[in-house]
């Protein structure tokens, strides 16, 4: 882990903040990651959190994340896409739905920033963000990967509906990718 800031802030009291973080480049190594290293917090755009864990791993940078694409019967849309990312797809290569629902999401710099799974996670106040209620009316199935059990080769994914995500215990699963039917 390398450290993401060392920094003081001079108030009444000086605070000292330190943060440690992961920046792992493939998700393989993302996983191996997540397996060994116990209390780390998943972060992408971090538009929606206040303050950083103690320990992340930031996905900004996995390619595997961030693919889209687009077959004859679904999408596939990478979980740590940008908002922005999505929406300059244009309405021909989305379901209309998801793409005037993500052209409401907060400002383009916003956009920029906020990623699939931060909106799908996020919640203020108890409410759901924006993309929640279109992927659920659009029958979105979330995939999830983790390691199989005891073993460093071998990968487990899981598809979850909107529906059942609220029961499904993320705890080392890694959303990679939303899917919605064509």
């Amino acid at each position: 882990m390398r450290p993401l800031s060392n920094m003081t802030e001079s108030k009444e009291n000086e605070i000292e903040m330190k943060k440690d973080y992961l920046e792992p480049k493939t998700l393989a190594d993302l996983m191996k990651l997540s397996e060994r290293v116990d209390g780390l917090e998943f972060v992408g755009g971090c538009t929606s959190i206040k303050t950083l864990p103690k320990k992340f791993i930031t996905l900004k940078d996995i390619p595997e994340l961030k693919k889209f694409e687009k077959w004859d019967r679904y999408f596939s849309i990478g979980s740590e896409l940008t908002l922005a990312e999505i929406e300059s797809k244009e309405e021909k290569n989305l379901p209309v739905l998801l793409y005037e629902a993500v052209k409401t999401v907060g400002s383009r710099s916003v956009r920029n920033l906020a990623t699939l799974a931060g909106n799908i996670f996020g919640t203020e106040n108890g409410t759901r963000h924006t993309l929640y209620a279109p992927l659920l009316a659009l029958d979105a199935k979330l995939e999830f990967t983790r390691y199989k059990a005891g073993s460093d080769l071998r990968t487990e994914t899981k598809a979850v509906s909107m529906t059942k995500l609220p029961e499904f215990d993320t705890k080392k699963w890694i959303l990679t990718k939303v899917r919605i039917p064509n």
